[in-house]
Formats: structure tokens, sequence, C-alpha cells
């Protein structure tokens, strides 16, 4: 890539169906900055693991279970991977469908973000996403064909609840269908505002609003007749921004296609595919202009 370079990022992808080494190695990467945004008190563990098991006890379980495999004597880690009461998020971008294809822009700092896709099944099916909160998710699919991607919503409310990666992690631990989508979005306590889109195998999809306290909005996606058109539209302005210098810029466009279980990630200077089938581990060292926003 030419011009002045001022924003890097390593990017890893990696296949762990249970956690061990490399999700290790994934928490102590990433651990050190998300360590500052963790409670420090005492009782936040208890408090957090009780709130999280009143839930979804299921979600509770593997929390712990990722705080244990991950061997770090830090008190405050099992709290923070239960995503209860998350720091405010700020990942935007725009998202939509295409043909039977789900299609993001990631817009976030690349100062904060994980830069880390993982195939892991750490339930009853595969799940393979972009992980944000170690083992949350801003977008995913499993290989059920269930395909979900995550923004912060328009307003800034934030308040007591779960993380929007935590649930996008919750829906391809235990969905298939959007309509399996409608009933967990009925009743998700969320931290903050989020825009949700989802597509699944049968070509089913929907939008959703999620606001603290209110009822889930549900509503259309941003749709293209076809994938073709949807990339098109994805790769180029408006929608693609490029202030990374100010943490606006667009990271890479992701391309899901639930129902052949294939992931497409474009980066402003190349393009990688993995699947359930095919997946090769992967580190990049990913470049990012200083133009403008």
């Amino acid at each position: 890539m030419t011009g002045d370079i001022r924003c890097s990022t390593t990017f890893r992808a990696f296949a762990e169906a249970s956690p061990g080494p490399a999700w290790r190695d994934h928490v102590r990467r990433h651990w050190p900055r998300l360590r500052a945004t963790a409670a420090d008190h005492p009782d936040a563990q208890t408090w957090r693991t009780t709130v999280l098991s009143l839930t979804s006890s299921p979600l509770a379980h593997l929390a712990a279970d990722l705080a244990e495999a991950a061997g770090l004597p830090d008190p405050d880690l099992p709290a923070f991977l239960t995503h209860v009461n998350p720091p405010a998020p700020v990942v935007s971008g725009a998202q939509g469908t295409g043909g039977a294809s789900l299609i993001r822009n990631l817009d976030i700092d690349v100062n904060q973000h994980e830069s880390t896709l993982w195939l892991s099944k750490l339930g009853t099916r595969r799940v393979l996403g972009t992980t944000s909160g170690l083992w949350g998710l801003l977008d995913g699919m499993n290989e059920d064909g269930l395909a979900v991607s995550l923004t912060s919503g328009g307003d800034h409310r934030h308040t007591e609840g779960l993380s929007g990666p935590l649930l996008v992690r919750h829906l391809l631990e235990h969905c298939t269908t959007v309509a399996a989508v409608d009933e967990v979005l009925a009743c998700w306590p969320t931290a903050s505002t989020h825009d949700l889109t989802v597509i699944d195998a049968t070509g089913a999809r929907a939008g959703y609003r999620l606001t603290p306290g209110e009822p889930t909005q549900r509503g259309r996606t941003r749709h293209w007749p076809e994938v073709s058109e949807a990339i098109a539209a994805m790769l180029t302005r408006p929608r693609h921004r490029t202030g990374y210098t100010t943490g606006a810029g667009t990271l890479h466009t992701a391309v899901y296609h639930p129902a052949e279980g294939e992931l497409t990630l474009i980066w402003p200077d190349g393009v990688r595919t993995w699947s359930f089938t095919n997946f090769t581990p992967a580190q990049r060292l990913l470049e990012y202009p200083a133009t403008p926003a």
C-alpha cells in the first residue's frame, strides 16, 4: 500500500473448538487493554455471575469455563467475561443484506478492535465470528445457517444490562432461524442501544433495534436484490469510510453466505475467504492510510 501509513493492526484467525492454548493467547494479547474497563469491586464477580445466570444459565457456565481456561490469576477477568454492565460500545458501520447474504462494514477505532476471527464450538454448534470482549461477537454465523451483525444504535443510552456482543454470541449458539431470534430478543436485557441485522439459511431476514427499558423494534433490513450490488454499495462512499486516524474508518467489509457457511473479509489491500469446511488459521498485518473521513 502506498501513501502515509498512520494506523496498523495485526489480524488473526484461529480455530479452536473449546478454549485451549489459542484462547489463552487471545486473552493475554487483549486483556491488558481491556483490564482498564473491568470492575475492581470484590463483589463484582459474584453479582455479575448471578445476573447472567438469571438471564441464561448456559451463558453463565460458558463464561466461567472460559475464565478458568484463560489461566490468569486476575479476579476481575471472570467478572469481565460475564459481559454484565459492560463499557459503552462504539461500533458503527453500514449493514444490510444482498441476495441471501449478510454484508456489513465494520467501522471502529483500530486501537479498540481485537482484529480476531474465531471458529469455535463452545456448545452444540460451530460458530465463526469477529470477537469483541474476548468471546462476544460483533458479527458471525453458525453452521446451521444463521448470520448476525451488530452496531451501536442511534442514541447513546447506556445502563445496567448485558452487552451486544454477548447477545450476538448467544443468538449464534442457540438459534437457527429468524423466528427463533424473535423469541430471544423479546426479553434480552440490553445495556445499550443496538441495531442488529439477521438472515438465516432460508433467506428470511430482519432488522432489530434494541433499546434499554423498551420493547425490541423489529423492522426490515437494508436489502439489495443481488449480493454483488450490496458489496459494491458497501465499498463506496458514503458507506465506506476512511477516517482511520479519528477512529471512524471502515476496517473491513464482511460478507457472510450463511447457507454455504462461508465468510469473505475485504480489506483496503486484500481479500480472504474462510468456511466451516475450509478454515486456515491466519495472521496478517493490516495497514490503513491517513486519509480524510
